[in-house]
């Protein structure tokens, strides 16, 4: 993970931009670790990459749905200035 924080920090550096980054981390509680990894290997067997580029495409999409509606709320609050 963190040769991948770097490499994603290498680019944006290379057009003058910063980034963060979040994490998301899920429990899995089984009686045993092995039932525990099963159940994760489980989760994660259907996933490849097409799926995963796919929901991080809706990610964006959403973060700038989020953004354009931002900026219109800032656009009314200042005319109504």
């Amino acid at each position: 993970m963190a040769e991948k924080i770097a490499q994603v920090r290498e680019k944006a550096a290379r057009h003058g931009r910063t980034v963060r980054f979040g994490i998301r981390l899920h429990v899995i509680v089984r009686e045993t670790n092995e039932e525990a990894w099963e159940a994760a290997e489980s989760l994660i067997s259907h996933l490849d990459d097409d799926t995963i580029a796919r929901a991080q495409g809706r990610l964006c999409q959403n973060r700038l749905r989020r953004t354009a509606a931002d900026g219109r709320v800032a656009q009314r609050t200042a005319r109504q200035a």
